[in-house]
This record gives C-alpha cells, structure tokens and sequence, in this order.
C-alpha cells in the first residue's frame, strides 16, 4: 500500500547496520509461549504479517504456527490472525488449528480509491473479491469474528480521493 512503510523501514535500518529478520523462529516462539503461559493466563494471542506472494503459502505458515501455538500450553487463548484474504479450505485449515478470528485489512473503505491506495492489494484481489472473502471468513469463523483495518484519512492522498477530512470520516463510517 502506498502509505505502509515497512519496506521503507527495513531499508533505513539496513542503512545503519540493523538487519532484522522480518520472520520469526517458530521453535524459539513456540518455547517463549509456553513459558509465559505457564506464568500468566493469556487471554488473545494476535499475528500480524505482511502479504505472503501467494494465500497458499500464508495459510500453509500460518496453520502450522496456530496448531504449536495453540497447543503448547494447557489452554488455548484467543488468537487472532491478520492476514490477506485465503480462500475456504484454507480458513476452515486455520480453525481446525485453532485459530479463532481472522481479520482482513481492507485499508480503504471507498471504492474508488482501494485501487489508488493500495494498488498492490488491488492486482492481488479486486475489491470486489476482498467483501466476497469477508463473508466467506465470517460463514467459517461466525459473527463477531472476523475483523478488518481501515487507515483513517488515507483516502484524501489520490488526486481525486475526499477533499475534506469530513469526506473521508463518512466514507469511512459508512
């Protein structure tokens, strides 16, 4: 997306010397879970990620880190996952594992400028197919469930995005 600086950010701090990971070891995570969960009672346990080149690939990752997750202490909290839309299989995949709520980050709202905003999002899924996956999510996960992310006020960036902060906040709330 236009306004998302992550690649920026790995960029600067490989400027002065900090190359970070940008995954993570899923052994190392999996024991620090189990040690802080057998201290305190977790209540939501959330992942974001950035896109993975393709939704197969994401599920195939994701699946195999709620299922260690979920099972490495006596409990299973909430977990939340923020990932791109998956397709069917791959959510129910996900909720056999142990995941209980999915959340899609649409980013933008209006219509006429997901394309503008977040063109890289755009060429993956068209708008369209991103309301078709929400209901879809919500089918396999339930109501109350599934969630989503918008960036307040990034519609008034395109040249013919809102031209007030107002337009953009009813857009938004709508």
């Amino acid at each position: 997306c236009k306004f998302c600086n992550f690649n920026a950010t790995q960029k600067d701090a490989g400027s002065i010397g900090l190359n970070r990971s940008v995954t993570i070891n899923l052994e190392e995570t999996v024991e620090a879970y189990k040690i802080l969960s057998s201290e305190i009672r977790l209540v939501e346990g959330r992942i974001e990620s950035g896109g993975f080149l393709t939704r197969e690939a994401e599920a195939a990752v994701f699946s195999a880190f709620v299922e260690k997750i979920a099972s490495a202490a006596s409990y299973t909290p909430d977990i939340l996952l923020h990932v791109e839309p998956l397709g069917r299989a791959d959510l129910r995949r996900l909720k056999d594992a142990g995941l209980s709520t999915v959340a899609y980050h649409l980013e933008v709202w209006d219509r006429e400028n997901f394309q503008e905003v977040c063109p890289g999002k755009a060429k993956g899924l068209p708008y369209e197919q991103w309301l078709e996956a929400y209901l879809e999510a919500v089918d396999v996960f339930g109501v109350g469930n599934v969630g989503s992310a918008f960036v307040a006020g990034v519609t008034m960036i395109p040249p013919n995005g809102h031209k007030t902060w107002q337009e953009a906040r009813d857009s938004l709330i709508e």
